[in-house]
């Protein structure tokens, strides 16, 4: 990629760290709003999600690594934020949210939930990056 195509990647990557919004996480469990903003993982000062960039998800161990499917964030009528599921993506093992022990943290809302930002960089052909900040994966597993 090139120094502009990084800079406007970063820029993204900025303004969605630090973008406000009065939406909940999900919208159908106000009550993990605190939780979701709470979220972070080893090695990052600041916390995973914002107010936007979190959903629960399908989620799948294979052969011991997770696979996630991201979602595209659609607007519903009442203004709300609801999400499509796309493909699954591999979750790297540094982006779980873990506890002191080295263990996933509890999850209280029972599904996985990713916590990602979708960038479309336009140019020749337009392309989706998707950014994945976190994971934490269902409270089953």
């Amino acid at each position: 990629m090139s120094r502009l195509t990084f800079a406007i990647v970063d820029i993204a990557i900025a303004l969605s760290l630090t973008a406000g919004s009065s939406q909940a996480h999900d919208y159908k469990r106000p009550d993990l709003d605190n939780w979701y903003s709470s979220l972070r993982r080893k090695g990052l000062s600041f916390h995973c999600c914002s107010k936007q960039d979190c959903h629960t998800t399908e989620a799948e161990l294979r052969d011991g690594v997770w696979w996630a499917r991201l979602g595209t964030p659609i607007k519903r009528p009442d203004g709300r934020r609801d999400w499509i599921l796309g493909d699954y993506v591999r979750i790297p093992d540094e982006l779980i949210v873990r506890g002191k022990n080295g263990l996933p943290i509890p999850n209280p809302e029972g599904e996985a939930v990713v916590c990602h930002d979708t960038i479309w960089i336009n140019g020749p052909a337009s392309a989706m990056v998707a950014m994945v900040w976190c994971f934490v994966p269902s409270s089953e597993s």
